[in-house]
């Protein structure tokens, strides 16, 4: 419509699911071109880390910020070691730097490594469970979930849409049952009472409890 308002021509939009992730991760493609083949890994040992009683993400952006990671989790020698020197040097040690830190950060908990790695001004985060996301402070304040009383089920939540105004979203109604309003349906189609008795009676058309 906009297209049309603005040059007198409509257009029609066709967006699917695999170019919309394609999109996403257009700098990969680019990548695999540029460096014949696939590239190697950014940012090493950038990733998530399970620890003693969750998960945690951590990520690093500059050279400073591997030797505050090492120094955090107290390996000084992994910030000496020549094999990972640089991000480059890194990329191609990968595995087995990352298998060591996998090692280190089993042994506490996510909430101990947390409150270490901001204090030494490393990017880190914990990676929530669904149920934790739902509880965490963030969301509850900024009403980041909708929740439903659905029938037959209780509360049902879901996150709210991005970008969607509050009140489009707080008035849904929840998820009728299969047939909730079959007989209001058919009535609008133009079925009287009586043929739509018929049809729930020969099994062609399903009602809520029938």
């Amino acid at each position: 419509m906009f297209a049309r308002a603005a040059v007198g021509t409509g257009r029609w939009i066709d967006v699917n699911l695999a170019q919309s992730t394609a999109a996403l991760l257009g700098h990969k493609a680019a990548e695999y071109v540029l460096e014949g083949g696939t590239p190697r890994a950014l940012n090493v040992p950038a990733g998530s880390y399970q620890t003693s009683d969750g998960w945690i993400m951590v990520t690093l952006v500059n050279e400073a910020q591997y030797k505050r990671l090492c120094t955090a989790i107290e390996r000084e020698d992994l910030a000496s070691d020549p094999r990972y020197q640089d991000f480059a040097r890194r990329a191609d040690s990968a595995d087995l730097l990352m298998a060591q830190l996998r090692g280190v950060f089993l042994t506490g908990t996510s909430e101990t490594w947390l409150g270490r790695l901001h204090a030494a001004d490393v990017i880190a985060e914990r990676i929530l469970t669904p149920v934790d996301w739902l509880h965490n402070v963030h969301v509850e304040a900024t009403r980041a979930a909708v929740c439903q009383d659905t029938p037959g089920i209780g509360k049902v939540y879901a996150a709210r849409t991005p970008g969607i105004a509050g009140p489009s979203e707080d008035g849904l109604r929840p998820a009728p049952d299969i047939g909730a309003d079959s007989c209001e349906v058919l009535l609008e189609a133009g079925f009287d009472s009586g043929a739509i008795d018929g049809l729930i009676s020969a099994g062609i058309v399903r009602t809520s409890g029938r």
